[in-house]
């Protein structure tokens, strides 16, 4: 005799006493497949489904404005046989009332606005005080003076070492913050002169390390001013150059 064989008489006495199928496999510990071949053999297959639970009760219940989980938790049964019920026809869903549309209307756009409703002018206050903070911020985060003669005035952000420069600090006021920070940890401040004359010496020590003589030339008496004889001269040639008829 097999061991199904001989779960047969409980199956059978479980399925009659109304128990559902998780039931009888929590206290057997048959297949669910048993159940089912039991189950027809007593006849209780659609038919038994159907009137294992007052359905009209459900319905009423159900009908009453409950939702579908009070009515799980109120009978006992579970969403599977919720939906096999409602298949059936013996529980009609309620049609849902549709939704009034909600009309939302967008507010008219002023005539020399932008999509934010700034006029030009004051998205233009807006970058300025902006730029201002940051300079603002900038200076203070790097002491406020020119770190050779300590002069307040007129500064200029200078990299201390060129060859880590990125980018312009004066290109970097809307940059996002930890690139701003970054690129300002390399600088430090200089007023104009002593900037001019540390762009100057930069200038020459390039020249000199790449075979260039740096005096004598239009560029560093234009850009890095430097008036010794050799680059006047070839500014006062340049110039002649210039004016001379073609």
């Amino acid at each position: 005799m097999t061991k199904s064989m001989t779960k047969a008489p409980m199956i059978r006495s479980l399925l009659l006493e109304g128990r559902s199928y998780d039931e009888i496999v929590s206290a057997i510990g048959c297949a669910k497949s048993a159940i089912s071949f039991h189950a027809s053999r007593l006849g209780m297959g659609r038919q038994f489904f159907d009137h294992r639970f007052d359905w009209a009760t459900v319905r009423a219940f159900y009908d009453m404005g409950h939702t579908r989980s009070e009515c799980m938790g109120r009978f006992g049964f579970k969403e599977t046989t919720w939906t096999i019920a409602v298949r059936n026809g013996w529980v009609v869903l309620r049609q849902k009332s549709p939704k009034a549309p909600v009309l939302r209307r967008r507010a008219p756009r002023q005539q020399g606005t932008d999509r934010s409703g700034y006029t030009p002018e004051q998205r233009r206050d807006y970058t300025n005080a902006y730029r201002d903070r940051r300079r603002q911020y900038a200076r203070e985060r790097l002491g406020g003076v020119c770190v050779v003669c300590g002069c307040p005035d007129g500064l200029e952000f200078d990299h201390v070492d060129p060859g880590t420069k990125t980018m312009a600090i004066a290109d970097m006021w809307t940059a996002n913050r930890a690139s701003f920070e970054a690129e300002l940890d390399k600088c430090q401040l200089l007023c104009e002169d002593h900037h001019d004359e540390k762009s100057r010496l930069e200038f020459v020590a390039w020249n000199k390390g790449h075979g260039k003589d740096s005096h004598g030339t239009v560029t560093c008496y234009a850009t890095h001013g430097c008036r010794c004889p050799s680059c006047r001269e070839a500014h006062a040639k340049y110039q002649k150059a210039r004016r001379r008829p073609r």
